[in-house]
């Protein structure tokens, strides 16, 4: 058993701690759990452990949630340790605005961080998410992110009760072990991460993933987003947990104990099996957020920083309103919205085919159907961000250049549960940041579910989750559906993420 040990930090240091937590707590959901963003040390210095001894837990990396479940070292950098690079996915959360300066690297062959005896030890939510941003090394089973525990699944007692790992093929997995003993996992397809190969590859050269894990109680899915080239956030795995027979899908408290581990204790940097340490994940680890219910894709820390699309519901009016609020320029050939409770109305769709919205003709950055001036313009406003040098060329040879034919379809079938269009143009339809298409009074607000689902597809890039954005009034809400109402493809989710690891 781990000796508990809390250290407090004392004087004016404590002090500006606890209000610049406090500020930020309120920033953060209120189904927050732990949030650790490895923000409080200074870049190429090690992790302090301030118990020293391996054993004993201290409050080494805050809890930034408000909650006090600190995560401790188990030692001082050396085997054991880590320390904090000035390498990060991106320099700003976009979910709470907050600035990111650090993540947190191994400095040895057996890394690993743990939580204390504090409430997040002993929780068992019916529904729960697990976020973490991660740029690992090439390697076997790598857990990121674990719970300690032995004896809580039927058919293999020597499972933990939570792995969030990188597979020996780079798939991305999600596995846990349920109130009721059951096992389950979620995997995504071989390949889906690119990693690097430590004494080898340049790590600065390496890609920065955004995972999200997220149990509604019926559905499991597993989430992935590239940092680096700022893509939106993939569906990549999902896991009928119905299927598996278990009447208690919420995730286990842990059982077991060990003369280095306490059940239930989160770690990261490494897993567990058997009841010993293993799995251990190399690389940088980053934006650690644990929580008690089943998070929107809208919600979730890099939703906003990514090229995503979303639309906004109009409670009142019906109103439905396709926008690309991201910073960078989007290409879609592919939509669909559902609603599980036939929530859609065909006869007020206001579809892009209905707008005459054709495919992009190459150098039309402002997407308005010709290759003008206009589109020297925004390229000139958006050199070094969105465009880059070579987008001159495009727009120069193309210059005069006008649209013909190739404007989007609306799909066969939809109905009061599905809308979807496609574009049959390889190009696709480009939509700027702060662009938008009105689609019309398709909400049924009679129905007030709330349920509806939007994805999109990206020419050659497979399919997107978007997100759903309801307004009433002055306020609005992020939300989107169950993750059990969304289908995942059999084809095109590999997408951006399908590259052979170096």
């Amino acid at each position: 058993m781990i000796t508990q040990r809390f250290t407090k930090c004392v004087g004016l240091c404590a002090t500006l701690t606890f209000f610049s937590m406090a500020w930020l707590s309120t920033t953060v959901q209120a189904d927050t759990v732990a949030y650790w963003r490895f923000e409080n040390g200074t870049a190429d210095e090690n992790v302090e452990h301030i118990a020293v001894d391996g054993n004993t837990y201290s409050a080494d990396v805050p809890d930034v949630s408000g909650n006090g479940n600190d995560l401790s070292a188990w030692v001082t950098g050396d085997f054991a340790g880590f320390a904090y690079r000035s390498d990060v996915a991106s320099s700003t959360i976009a979910a709470t605005g907050e600035t990111n300066n650090l993540s947190v690297q191994n400095t040895g062959s057996s890394p690993g961080m743990f939580t204390g005896a504090t409430g997040i030890q002993t929780i068992a939510p019916a529904q729960f998410s697990v976020e973490a941003s991660i740029k690992l090394e090439n390697g076997g089973y790598r857990t990121f992110i674990g719970r300690d525990s032995q004896g809580v699944a039927t058919d293999n007692p020597d499972v933990a009760a939570v792995y969030f790992q990188l597979l020996p093929s780079n798939a991305l997995a999600f596995k846990f072990a349920d109130q009721d003993g059951y096992f389950h996992e979620a995997i995504s397809q071989p390949g889906i991460v690119d990693t690097w190969q430590f004494g080898e590859d340049d790590p600065a050269l390496a890609d920065w993933y955004h995972a999200a894990a997220v149990s509604d109680g019926s559905t499991l899915s597993v989430y992935l987003s590239n940092g680096t080239e700022g893509t939106g956030y993939q569906l990549v795995a999902q896991t009928d947990l119905t299927a598996s027979g278990s009447t208690n899908t919420g995730l286990t408290a842990g059982a077991g104990d060990g003369g280095d581990w306490d059940a239930g204790n989160w770690t990261v940097g490494r897993g567990m099996y058997g009841g010993g340490h293993g799995d251990r994940a190399y690389g940088y680890i980053d934006e650690v957020r644990i929580s008690d219910d089943a998070v929107s894709i809208s919600n979730l820390l890099h939703f906003q920083s990514g090229q995503n699309l979303q639309i906004d519901v109009d409670t009142t009016s019906g109103a439905v309103t396709l926008r690309n609020e991201s910073p960078s320029a989007i290409t879609l050939d592919y939509y669909e919205i559902t609603s599980e409770s036939g929530a859609l109305s065909v006869a007020n769709w206001n579809s892009l085919e209905d707008q005459g919205i054709v495919a992009n003709t190459p150098g039309d950055f402002n997407s308005d159907g010709e290759v003008n001036l206009g589109d020297y313009t925004v390229w000139r406003d958006n050199l070094g961000s969105t465009y880059s040098q070579a987008d001159y060329d495009v727009w120069k040879a193309n210059f005069g250049t006008v649209a013909s034919g190739g404007g989007w379809a609306e799909a066969g079938g939809s109905d009061a549960n599905i809308l979807s269009e496609l574009l049959l143009e390889a190009a696709g339809t480009s939509m700027q940041p702060g662009t938008s298409y009105s689609l019309g009074n398709i909400y049924n607000t009679a129905m007030g579910g709330e349920d509806l689902s939007f994805t999109y597809g990206r020419p050659g890039s497979g399919q997107f989750i978007g997100g759903v954005n309801y307004i009433s009034g002055s306020l609005s809400t992020a939300s989107v559906p169950e993750p059990s109402t969304i289908a995942l493809l059999a084809t095109g989710l590999l997408g951006l993420f399908y590259r052979r690891s170096r």
